[in-house]
């Protein structure tokens, strides 16, 4: 059983994620002092009446007849299952194929930074192979994937445009993605509705990062293999509803400086 509730903090201020109600908001500034800093909580409260006021304002669940909730859990997990719809895996079906660019083969031994980038993308994104497993497509990657979902994409920066990176096809498609990178980099973006498609719960989010360390630990090994260096920073994005959110969460920008 999952919570279908979850307290975040997006660009240092704090929303909560509703996911039953497919919903979000900023919590008001009182809550948010709070949930900034935790420890006031016990330095000017009463516990009990501090758990009163959080039940109140942000509506847990009541769990005091445990199995029935567990029940009504189930039964609407049975529901998402049999009404929802894998999304597509990749977006190149809804940009064109005009001006797209063929990568290179990935891990050739050169120092032609373009050669580098190919093999950056394929080992953090890349696809090695497509199965079926229980009537959903699945990509298999370089990469492990908490289920399998693989939802973490990447735009890359290039002198004459940014690029969405196919990674079933190995290859760049022009997009009109607007991002403040430099030529060379990478933002990585991680796409709400393939790690929730399923069940819109708060867990997604735990599984985005775990993802991400895979991807972020694989790219920085293949450019040391390259003699190069990775440089990872955490991309500033507005405050955007994160359930509605079609496939844009930027959670990190790579560069690489040979």
């Amino acid at each position: 059983m999952r919570a279908s509730k979850t307290p975040i903090l997006i660009n240092g201020s704090p929303w909560l994620l509703d996911f039953r109600r497919r919903s979000s908001r900023e919590f008001d500034w009182e809550i948010a002092e709070h949930l900034e800093v935790p420890e006031a909580y016990f330095q000017a409260y009463d516990p009990l009446t501090t758990w009163f006021e959080w039940f109140s304002r942000i509506g847990y669940r009541d769990y005091t007849d445990a199995e029935a909730e567990i029940e009504r859990d189930a039964e609407e997990n049975v529901r998402q299952h049999q009404v929802s719809v894998q999304p597509d895996l990749t977006l190149t079906q809804r940009l064109s194929s005009e001006g797209s660019i063929q990568l290179p083969v990935p891990f050739l031994k050169t120092a032609d930074q373009f050669c580098i980038l190919s093999s950056l993308l394929y080992a953090g994104f890349g696809v090695v192979e497509t199965r079926k497993f229980h009537g959903d497509t699945i990509f298999l990657k370089n990469v492990p994937s908490v289920g399998a979902r693989h939802g973490i994409e990447a735009y890359v920066s290039l002198d004459d445009g940014r690029y969405y990176y196919d990674c079933e096809q190995h290859r760049l498609f022009s997009a009109g993605y607007r991002g403040d990178l430099r030529s060379g980099q990478i933002d990585i973006v991680f796409r709400p509705e393939v790690y929730m498609w399923r069940y819109q719960t708060a867990a997604c989010l735990a599984d985005v990062y775990l993802d991400l360390g895979h991807i972020l630990g694989t790219l920085s090994m293949v450019a040391s293999l390259y003699d190069t260096s990775i440089t990872s920073r955490s991309a500033e994005a507005a405050p955007v509803d994160l359930i509605n959110a079609v496939h844009l969460q930027r959670i990190a920008v790579d560069g690489f400086n040979p």
